[in-house]
Formats: C-alpha cells, structure tokens, sequence
C-alpha cells in the first residue's frame, strides 16, 4: 500500500542572502557589478535585491547601455552612466 503522506517543498523566493540591499548602493556594489563576466543586465539582477530582469533592462535603457554586453567590459563613462542612473532608479 503506497503512503497517501507526500510532503512537497518549494521554494518560491530566490536566495538573496549574496545580493546587496539596492538602498545601500554604493561603489562596492557597483564594483560588484561591474565585476562580473556576465552581461549587464544579468550583473544587475544577481547582485541587487529585488531586481528583476525586467528592472535591470530597464536600467540599460535609460543609461544608454546594451544590457547584453559584458559588464566587465564597461568604460569608465558606460559605469558612470550606470552608476548614476541606478541611483536615480532607487
């Protein structure tokens, strides 16, 4: 006889005990972001709290970046635009 006792777990909330509170950025998190082999948007959406896809693309768009270049490839003009339009966005 098989058990009628199924315990199911899922977890619906992502881990974000690695992201950084997008309230507290600073140039550490910008750092943090700007670190990572991935594309920006990606960078953005992984290093920040609450940060969807969607939000992050939205920041390339209004910074002027393609939110599918590598954000370890920016220039120092591209991250200030970031850097400022994040700040702006919070």
């Amino acid at each position: 006889m098989l058990s009628q006792e199924r315990t199911l777990q899922i977890s619906l909330v992502p881990n974000t005990m690695e992201k950084y509170n997008p309230f507290d950025f600073n140039n550490e998190v910008m750092n943090k972001i700007t670190a990572k082999s991935v594309s920006i948007q990606k960078a953005i959406y992984t290093t920040l709290t609450g940060f969807s896809p969607i939000a992050a693309y939205e920041i390339c768009t209004r910074a002027g970046l393609d939110g599918d270049i590598s954000a370890n490839m920016l220039t120092n003009d591209s991250k200030l635009s970031l850097y400022t339009t994040i700040e702006s966005f919070m």
